[in-house]
């Protein structure tokens, strides 16, 4: 069984303050999944594509982050789970990870627990304006940090921007609102980075795709709009290495190709068994997505509207809404 060392990555946690003290001894250390679990059985894997992890968080409160190694397969087991309450969107900059801990669920004073282990444990929470929901982060490895929920209810989209390097002190360099500020939103969901470092937004309310491109500022404005399909309560967005946008509906994932315009439209939907949640893409161009039905399917390429999933992983535990990155 093969592990990550830690000593060499830092866990960035989206924690209200209220539960730092009672959940911190938690997050102190990664719980290990016992070697009996047993290996991966590559046999039933999708198409082999080298070493890499899948991180599933399951949404929970408390709840995990489960490590599996890559490929994945039906037979798949963690090889490690990491504790923390409600984590979600993941992102990854070097030997860094961030997790997004918390959720709409009327946590106080909100922030973001950072975990570093290198010389010994070092831990400091990072303090936000609003609750933390959505997360990417960028090549430089700024954090990008999108948020509708403050005060109870929902009001405003917005995207804070954390830049390297990130300390107890840092507050958002700038914060893009001016063109993205949707009243009323509990459907905004879905922000990514296609490969050449332009920002895209899914606007459920105004029905678009919104992308932004570097430098970004908070005056930023989208430089193209296109409609989409169809809304989605939940909602991821990724790009694979030829930049085709897959983008989930709620109940499948709706696949753009590329060259945008604003004419651009759907070039069909891949149907997924259940309620689509996360999204994640590998090296290969495999596609994953998670389900509310507490699944993993993985997709291997070339993409359908008839395409049907070669691996489906059962998510330990009863997450609800379960998210996954790729780590490769």
């Amino acid at each position: 069984m093969q592990s990550i060392r830690f000593s060499h990555q830092a866990l960035v946690l989206i924690v209200s303050a209220s539960t730092f003290g009672a959940c911190s001894s938690s997050l102190s250390r990664p719980t290990p999944i016992p070697r009996a679990a047993g290996p991966l059985s590559p046999t039933h894997s999708a198409v082999p594509f080298g070493p890499g992890y899948a991180y599933v968080a399951d949404d929970s409160n408390p709840g995990h982050v489960y490590v599996y190694q890559l490929p994945l397969s039906v037979h798949s087991q963690p090889l490690w789970a990491i504790e923390a309450n409600g984590p979600g969107s993941t992102g990854f900059a070097g030997r860094q990870t961030f997790i997004l801990v918390g959720g709409p669920s009327g946590e106080k004073r909100e922030g973001v627990l950072v975990w570093r282990k290198k010389a010994g444990r070092v831990s400091f929470l990072l303090r936000t304006r609003l609750l933390p929901e959505m997360l990417e982060v960028d090549s430089h490895g700024d954090i990008f940090q999108g948020q509708t929920y403050t005060a109870g209810t929902y009001s405003a989209f917005q995207i804070n921007v954390f830049m390297q390097p990130i300390t107890k002190e840092s507050t958002p360099a700038f914060t893009m609102s001016t063109a993205i500020n949707h009243i009323g939103s509990q459907s905004t969901r879905g922000m990514a980075f296609d490969r050449e470092g332009n920002l895209w937004v899914k606007d459920d309310d105004n029905q678009t795709m919104d992308k932004y491109i570097p430098p970004f500022s908070a005056s930023s404005m989208p430089k193209l709009r296109f409609p989409k399909g169809s809304g989605a309560p939940y909602g991821s967005m990724i790009f694979d290495a030829n930049d085709t946008m897959y983008v989930t509906n709620g109940s499948g994932v709706d696949v753009y190709k590329p060259p945008f315009t604003k004419y651009t439209k759907k070039a069909f939907t891949i149907q997924v068994p259940g309620t689509t949640i996360s999204l994640a893409v590998d090296k290969a161009g495999d596609l994953y997505s998670t389900t509310q039905q507490e699944k993993v399917y993985v997709y291997v390429p070339p993409f359908s509207a008839s395409s049907e999933p070669k691996v489906r992983l059962r998510v330990p535990g009863r997450p609800t809404s379960p998210f996954i990155a790729i780590k490769q």
